[in-house]
């Protein structure tokens, strides 16, 4: 049996080609925040979110917000997971349940999470106690 697959190019091609859509990001990003296309007030630049960036992990104050981000994922999935197996044990054990749940159910499973999860989260706030909001 013949294979039609092509073969790659080597290793340092393939990261030479990666560089260089990074930098194509890091490009297309400057000249449409500097041109106004994209607003630089809510995207930024890319030179002032490397600054912020960089000021950041050299002062150290990152880590305190990558441990409260670390701390909200792991909670949000503990309280996800505990959940979702008490609702499904619930909707297993009460017939009714299940059927009067079920169309709100699969309307949720077929929309795409991109659509939901934003408005999931407005004004319900984060386990930490801050609060998440548009803009």
């Amino acid at each position: 049996m013949r294979s039609h697959a092509k073969r790659l190019p080597s290793r340092p091609v393939i990261l030479l080609l990666q560089l260089a859509v990074l930098i194509a990001f890091f490009l297309v990003w400057h000249v449409l925040t500097d041109t106004k296309i994209l607003s630089p007030f809510f995207f930024g630049t890319p030179g002032a979110v490397l600054a912020r960036t960089w000021a950041d992990f050299a002062s150290g104050v990152i880590w305190y917000h990558l441990g409260i981000t670390l701390l909200e994922t792991a909670l949000a999935f503990i309280i996800g997971t505990v959940a979702g197996i008490a609702f499904g044990f619930w909707f297993a054990r009460a017939p009714l349940v299940s059927v009067v749940f079920d169309p709100y159910i699969k309307a949720v499973t077929r929309c795409p999470a991109w659509c939901w999860r934003p408005s999931s989260r407005c004004g319900s706030g984060s386990a930490s106690g801050r609060r998440w909001r548009w803009g």
